[in-house]
């Protein structure tokens, strides 16, 4: 049920370096994206962040963009099946949200909308510890 999920929802104050609720992750500011991308680290332009931030499970109709798809949107419940996910790991993802756009699909994809550009002035590096 949608009341359900909804109901699981974590926010990330601006400024918050570290949270332990509902797993363990860090923010840092960095000058420069590394060049090893892992599944547990992305990096993302802060400016295109709106505070706080949220942790929560994907509802129905949640969409996003993936990384690498020039800006095409997809439904969440999609990429779960193209990815060949089971039911156990769709229930245990939880996504990254800025208002109401999906940043991340944590350990799993990022969104195309919050990369770090040459445009970009400052980073953020957002790592699942």
């Amino acid at each position: 049920p949608v009341e359900e999920s909804v109901t699981n929802v974590y926010e990330i104050p601006e400024g918050t370096t570290e949270i332990s609720q509902p797993f363990a992750m860090r923010l840092t500011n960095v000058n420069k994206t590394l060049k090893k991308y892992a599944n547990n680290a992305i990096y993302v332009d802060a400016d295109t962040l709106k505070f706080p931030l949220f942790a929560r499970k994907w509802i129905e109709g949640d969409y996003f963009c993936p990384a690498g798809m020039k800006g095409q949107k997809k439904k969440v419940s999609k990429y779960f099946k193209d990815e060949k996910m089971s039911l156990r790991e769709k229930e245990k993802t939880w996504l990254l949200c800025s208002g109401n756009q999906i940043v991340w699909i944590i350990n799993k994809r990022a969104d195309e909308r919050f990369k770090v550009t040459d445009k970009t002035t400052q980073i953020i590096k957002i790592e699942v510890l």
